[in-house]
């Protein structure tokens, strides 16, 4: 093992980490990073009907999930689908707005797999998502249409020829052929209550997503409609990448954003100029040997993802990039960054905060921590 700097938080993360809830009417939920939550910094919003809810996000490889809404609880299995069988398809009636964030290298592949959408399918956010009618579809709630087969019923017909005299052998009686009557077949045709909708669009500068709005046991298409208004309220932004310098002795930007990275670096195993204990803001969580081994045991059984980045931290392979930075005061800063390993994502797009602590920059042990709970892994109180 190396040391504490192990890297047992790693799942893909898109543009915020933490969901709150205003405490307003307009049940606005806003996406923030974990250390601030007010409007003001929130990348991703919506305004939700009476009845919906947020929803938990569950780990998965490209795309991330953002944001998860729904009427009822998320099916177990994941992607949420409105045609789909088993633990995949939730329970009717219901229904569900998903918003997935493709990476800038993420290869652009369906959240349900086996189909690559073409670059040119991202296009600007409309204003209205309802004019969207490329990728639509309805379909029964069962398969396939109700068949029903009547038996066949006999017919027989006879016709007798008689004289009141003697009997005449050229007289007789005779039964005709057995007639059948054919049976009737009665097909019910399925109503077509599962619905979907679904787009990709650009969003808070280049920034690629996914929508998808999924009603089931929906046949007059009631839920569905509360889905894309959903959809329509939402709000995407991208913060501001100018950086006011504070007014601290010495202080350079450039630096600090290098000692910055270099914490991050530190934090998840990869060798750095700063000593991996005090990367993080109030030392690092795993920084006790026995946490350390119980956090890389939960690591190395958790998702993949997690697992791949786990065994990544072991050979010092991942690497932080910031992608945009702001300094709040002398001591505070907001950030975007990725996790790579070896050029690949480990988090994209991940919004946090660093603080300057004890003549240090250190990675903020909130930020570390939402991180590390998304890989299954939680820091010790």
């Amino acid at each position: 093992m190396r040391g504490t700097g192990i890297a047992i938080i790693i799942v893909v993360v898109a543009a915020g980490s933490i969901a709150a809830l205003d405490s307003g009417d307009d049940r606005r939920i806003e996406i923030a990073a974990a250390s601030t939550v007010s409007s003001a910094d929130a990348s991703v919003s919506v305004e939700l009907p009476e009845g919906w809810q947020q929803l938990p996000l569950i780990s998965r490889l490209q795309p991330a999930e953002v944001l998860v809404l729904g009427t009822v609880a998320r099916p177990a299995a994941e992607p949420i689908e409105a045609c789909g069988i088993g633990d995949h398809q939730p329970a009717a009636p219901s229904a569900f707005v998903t918003i997935y964030e493709y990476g800038p290298t993420d290869v652009l592949t369906s959240p349900s797999g086996g189909y690559e959408y073409p670059p040119g399918s991202f296009g600007p956010r409309p204003d209205e998502f309802r004019t969207f009618t490329g990728s639509t579809g309805s379909c029964p709630s069962a398969f396939p249409p109700t068949m029903v087969l009547s038996e066949p019923e006999a017919e027989p017909s006879t016709s007798t020829s008689t004289s009141s005299a003697e009997p005449d052998p050229t007289t007789s009686t005779t039964v005709s052929p057995t007639t059948l009557v054919p049976p009737t077949v009665t097909i019910t045709m399925p109503v077509f209550e599962n619905h979907i909708f679904e787009i990709g669009f650009v969003d808070g500068g280049d920034r690629r997503f996914l929508a998808r709005v999924i009603a089931v046991g929906d046949p007059t298409k009631a839920l569905l409609d509360q889905g894309m208004d959903v959809l329509n309220s939402i709000t995407i932004t991208t913060p501001s990448v100018t950086t006011t310098i504070p007014t601290l002795a010495g202080f350079d930007e450039e630096t600090a954003k290098q000692q910055i990275v270099d914490a991050i670096n530190a934090a998840n195993g990869t060798p750095s100029p700063v000593p991996s204990a005090i990367s993080i803001e109030g030392g690092h969580p795993f920084a006790d040997p026995a946490d350390a081994e119980a956090a890389a045991e939960k690591a190395q059984n958790s998702d993949p993802l997690t697992r791949r980045s786990y065994a990544a931290s072991q050979e010092g392979k991942l690497v932080g990039r910031i992608n945009w930075i702001v300094f709040d005061s002398p001591t505070y800063a907001r950030m975007n960054f990725d996790l790579l390993m070896d050029g690949e994502f480990a988090t994209a797009n991940t919004t946090g905060y660093a603080v300057y602590e004890d003549g240090n920059w250190r990675l903020g042990r909130g930020t570390f921590c939402e991180i590390a709970a998304r890989g299954g892994v939680n820091c010790p109180e």
